[in-house]
């Protein structure tokens, strides 16, 4: 960020996020509110250089909420082919939301993420397993996360990384009262952070073979009488000169549930996040909710990849991608 000459104090201008000059890399399958496409999770495999991009589609809630996630593979990280699609029907979900790729310690292919249970309509976290990300099998889907707690409704939209030998799985996880949890309305939307009750917070859980993971509590809170009193999700975060970057959503109450807005945080190891104090979000649409969200970066040389869900003109959200060269000769550009 700075230059050798002047004490360090002559500084270059640093790369700055703006959502509304990004790329769109999808569009929604309809148009108008509740039409979706987004939710992001990125990978880079430096082997072939190939990126990879699981997203979600969704339709709005009377034609079937969350139906689909896809996985494209791309070779500059802005234009995608998609490659596999998992449907809701293929793994018994009510809806799926977001979802992290990742690789287990026998270099076999997965991915992990949120999807509601047809069964008793709970957020709970999914695994698929395959040889390659063009070629997973639904049958090896498996709940491997879901903390059945009296304060602790459901999980959802993981971020997952492996520090120092552990895989950290970063997630949003719907905090409630036991009075909450026990009240039947709770499930009758097969939503429950769209109930209103409780707040949308961010845990952590961890493995140490990116299948079996423990629970290991919360990380960022939302924070009452602020702009995130009601939810504050963690939804990507890159590696930094000191610690990790974050991005998260918030939103005041639930009546900006489906268009938060986002923020930055910062961890010194993905164990605590600390939210930046300001008195709104940094980063929105000039359209509709002003929803900007799911941030997902992806740090690769000297580029970073922002991905994100961003609300267009008609209130539908697409998915786009913006570059932002961050490293230039050991200095920040």
């Amino acid at each position: 960020m700075s230059q050798n000459t002047d004490g360090a104090r002559v500084l270059n201008s640093a790369p700055a996020f703006d959502p509304a000059a990004g790329t769109v890399v999808r569009e929604p399958t309809g148009d108008g509110p509740g039409y979706w496409c987004g939710a992001p999770g990125a990978y880079y495999d430096q082997e072939t250089g190939d990126f990879y991009l699981y997203y979600r589609v969704r339709v709005e809630k009377a034609k079937g909420r969350g139906i689909e996630f896809r996985i494209a593979r791309g070779r500059d990280g802005v234009e995608f082919e998609d490659v596999w699609t998992c449907r809701k029907t293929d793994i018994g979900a009510v809806s799926i939301e977001g979802g992290s790729i990742y690789r287990l310690p026998d270099g076999e292919w997965a991915v992990a993420f949120g999807f509601v249970d047809e069964r008793d309509d709970r957020w709970k976290m999914g695994l698929l397993r395959g040889p390659d990300l063009a070629h997973f099998d639904a049958s090896t889907h498996e709940i491997v996360l879901d903390p059945d707690t009296e304060a602790i409704a459901g999980v959802k939209d993981p971020v997952i990384a492996r520090v120092d030998g552990e895989y950290r799985m970063v997630m949003s996880y719907h905090l409630v009262s036991a009075e909450e949890r026990s009240d039947p309305a709770l499930l009758e939307i097969a939503d429950t952070i769209a109930t209103g009750m409780g707040t949308s917070n961010t845990g952590l859980a961890t493995s140490r073979d990116g299948r079996k993971w423990t629970w290991a509590g919360e990380v960022l809170a939302a924070t009452p009488g602020r702009w995130d009193a009601f939810c504050a999700r963690v939804t990507g975060f890159f590696p930094g000169p000191v610690g990790f970057v974050a991005f998260y959503d918030g939103s005041v109450d639930v009546s900006e549930n489906y268009e938060e807005r986002a923020s930055l945080a910062w961890s010194p190891d993905l164990t605590v996040f600390h939210a930046l104090e300001t008195t709104g979000p940094l980063f929105v649409s000039e359209f509709g909710g002003g929803s900007v969200r799911y941030v997902e970066p992806l740090l690769i040389g000297d580029t970073l990849f922002v991905y994100y869900e961003y609300t267009r003109a008609d209130g539908g959200h697409q998915l786009r991608v913006m570059k932002l060269r961050v490293l230039a000769d050991g200095e920040w550009a």
